[in-house]
C-alpha cells in the first residue's frame, strides 16, 4: 500500500523490492513463475490500501539442477591417462558423464556456427566425434582438433583417416597446445571440453577463450559449449540474455572481446533424456562471437615453442597429401565414430525458441 504507487508496473516493483530478499531466502529467479496484479476495490474509508490491484505472486521451489559430481583439486595432467569408457552413445571418463549422443542436433548447430567463414577451423575436444563429423560436412580447408585424453585421441586418429577434409589431430592439454599456435591463424573455433575439476566447472572455457582471441583471424568466428556449467546455472535465470549478461559477458570482456563482438546468444532446443546426469534444460547455449579489430600484435612470447608433452599428428584425405602441419599439439576431452551428417543442402535445423542479441 505504501510502495506500489511509487512504481510504474508490478514487474519493476517486484524486481526492486521483493526479488533481492527472495534470493536471500534461497529462491532463484526462475522459481518466480508469475507476478500478478489482482484487481481489488478497497473502500474509500480503508486506512491501509487504496491501490486498484494487489500483489499475487506464484513461486515454486526448484530442485537441484545439473551435475555436481566433479572432484575438487583434480589436476589437469591426470586427464591424459585416465581410461575412457567409450560407447557409440556415450563417453565417460573417471565415471564423469562427458558426452552423450542426444547432443547431436546441438553439436551440429555449433559446427554450423564455427564453419560459417570456411577456411581453417580449430576444434577443442573430440568426444564422440559428433561436432567433428558435422564440421567435416562443411566447406573448410583444414580441421585442427585438440584432444587431451589418450583413449579418445586414438579414436580421433582412426576417425581422421576417413574424412573428406584435411585433419590435423593434436594430442595434449589445450593449456599446452594453444601456446604453440600462431596469432590470427584460424577462421573459426569451436570449444567444447570437460572441466577437469570442481573449481573450474563454470569458468574453464574462459581460460581458453582468452587465447582464442589471439589465434582467431580478425573477423573470425568463435562458439563454445559448457553444458556441465549451464546445466547448473541456466535454471536460475528467466532468459538467455540475463544468463549470458551476468555469467558469460564479464569474462568474455576480460578475454579481449567487446560487447559488440557478441552477434547472437541462441537458446537451441535440445531433448536430454530423463536419465541424463548433467543436463535437464530444454535449450542449450549456442553463442556466436566475431573477433573485431586488426591483426594481433606479435610479441616474442605470444607463441611458445612446442614441448615434448605436445604432439602433432596429421591425417589428411588423399587430395590433401603433402604439407607439414602449421601448428603443434593437443588438449580437452570427447570421442567415437558418429554417423555422417546429411549434405548441407539436406540439413534442417530445429526451430530455435530464443535468439537474442546482446547490444
Amino acid at each position: 500500500g505504501v510502495l506500489r504507487p511509487k512504481y510504474n508496473d508490478w514487474e519493476s516493483f517486484f524486481r526492486e523490492t521483493q526479488l533481492p530478499h527472495l534470493k536471500e531466502c534461497g529462491f532463484v529467479e526462475s522459481d518466480v513463475k508469475s507476478v500478478e496484479g489482482f484487481p481489488v476495490t478497497p473502500p474509500a474509508e480503508c486506512e491501509y490500501y487504496d491501490f486498484p490491484e494487489a500483489l499475487a505472486p506464484t513461486l515454486f521451489k526448484s530442485g537441484e539442477h545439473g551435475y555436481h559430481g566433479l572432484r575438487a583439486g583434480a589436476k589437469a595432467e591426470e586427464w591424459k591417462e585416465i581410461k575412457a569408457d567409450l560407447t557409440a552413445d556415450s563417453l565417460k571418463i573417471e565415471g564423469h558423464p562427458v558426452m552423450e549422443r542426444w547432443e547431436t542436433p546441438y553439436m551440429n548447430r555449433l559446427a554450423e556456427i564455427a564453419t560459417q567463414k570456411g577456411g581453417k577451423v580449430l576444434e577443442v575436444g573430440f568426444g564422440l566425434a559428433i561436432s567433428a563429423t558435422a564440421i567435416q560436412g562443411h566447406d573448410i580447408s583444414e580441421h585442427v582438433i585438440i584432444e587431451a585424453n589418450a583413449d579418445v585421441f586414438k579414436s580421433l586418429e582412426e576417425w581422421a583417416k576417413k574424412q573428406p577434409h584435411k585433419v590435423t589431430p593434436m594430442f595434449g592439454l589445450w593449456q599446452d597446445v594453444v601456446k604453440t599456435l600462431p596469432n590470427d591463424s584460424f577462421d573459426g573455433i569451436l570449444y567444447d571440453t570437460y572441466p577437469n575439476s570442481k573449481e573450474e566447472q563454470h569458468t574453464h572455457q574462459f581460460g581458453f577463450i582468452k587465447e582464442a582471441h589471439r589465434i582467431l583471424k580478425p573477423g573470425g568466428v568463435l562458439t563454445y559449449c559448457n553444458l556441465t556449467s549451464i546445466g547448473v546455472l541456466r535454471p536460475k535465470y528467466n532468459d538467455w540474455e540475463s544468463f549470458f549478461r551476468e555469467t558469460q559477458l564479464p569474462h568474455l570482456k576480460e578475454c579481449g572481446f567487446v560487447e559488440s563482438d557478441v552477434k547472437s546468444v541462441e537458446g537451441f532446443p535440445v531433448t536430454p533424456p530423463a536419465e541424463c546426469e548433467y543436463y535437464d534444460f530444454p535449450e542449450a547455449l549456442a553463442p556466436t562471437l566475431f573477433k573485431s579489430g586488426n591483426a594481433t600484435a606479435t610479441s616474442s612470447s605470444s607463441v611458445a615453442k612446442a614441448t615434448p608433452s605436445v604432439a602433432v599428428h596429421e591425417a589428411a584425405a588423399s587430395s590433401d597429401a603433402a604439407g607439414a602441419p602449421e601448428v603443434a599439439a593437443g588438449a580437452a576431452a570427447k570421442v567415437a565414430a558418429a554417423p555422417a551428417p546429411p549434405a548441407s543442402g539436406q540439413r534442417k535445423r530445429d526451430k530455435v525458441k530464443q535468439n537474442c542479441t546482446i547490444s
